[in-house]
């Protein structure tokens, strides 16, 4: 999937977002989805025009505390390793202590996933999760260490 695919399909995933926004609610879920799809597209298109700066492969160059804190969501954010896929943290937060030196990884690439989940008696809801592939080189050394010894 190309850049301006995921940027297409997470507008998209707003308008649907917004479209069950309850204007009466402040902490309505469809709310801060909306937000949160919408600061993504903004950072998505951002980095597409260069203003993060490019590595070496023409993608974005920004660590995972940066993305954190630009998103300004407390959406859960998944982040998997770049080396072997696997899921390193499903709920990646800042201020934990076991998350700390992860956040100083760069992230490789980004996109949205959603999970429906179904509250009793009161219908669907749709969650939205960021989700990031981070530098790998961990992981790599630790498989390294192992096939060696």
């Amino acid at each position: 999937m190309t850049k301006e695919e995921i940027i297409t399909q997470l507008e998209d995933l707003a308008r649907d977002a917004k479209g069950g926004i309850d204007p009466e609610d402040p902490e309505d879920v469809f709310r801060k989805d909306y937000e949160a799809l919408t600061e993504a597209v903004k950072i998505l298109k951002e980095a597409r025009h260069g203003k993060w700066g490019q590595d070496g492969f023409g993608g974005i160059s920004m660590t995972i505390n940066e993305l954190y804190s630009k998103l300004q969501i407390r959406s859960p954010m998944k982040i998997l390793s770049a080396y072997n896929g696997r899921v390193i943290c499903y709920n990646f937060n800042p201020n934990k202590e076991e998350h700390k030196k992860l956040g100083e990884r760069q992230i490789l690439d980004i996109w949205a996933e959603m999970r429906v989940t179904q509250n009793a008696g009161f219908g669907n809801r749709a969650d939205v999760i960021i989700c990031a592939y981070a530098d790998g080189f961990q992981e790599y050394e630790k498989a390294l260490k192992e096939a060696q010894s």
